[in-house]
């Protein structure tokens, strides 16, 4: 398997600087994402029973978090 690959396969894990998540509360996960830079990532909601299931990308890991914790 190529490095690529092998974090894509990766489970998410919560992140402790990420904010709630707005529509119901729980914890947000991070993970790798396909496509863009190798550092791509996206943040979601880690609740199995939310309602809207929010997620955002960017291309670092810092972009992706400054887009998960703006509150519009």
């Amino acid at each position: 398997m190529t490095n690529t690959v092998e974090r894509l396969m990766r489970p998410p894990q919560i992140e402790p600087d990420a904010e709630r998540c707005p529509f119901c509360g729980c914890s947000a996960e991070i993970e790798y994402w396909h496509g863009g830079s190798p550092d791509k990532r996206m943040f979601r909601c880690s609740g199995d029973a939310c309602d809207v299931l929010p997620s955002v990308t960017g291309e670092t890991r810092a972009e992706a978090l400054a887009r998960w914790n703006r509150r519009a």
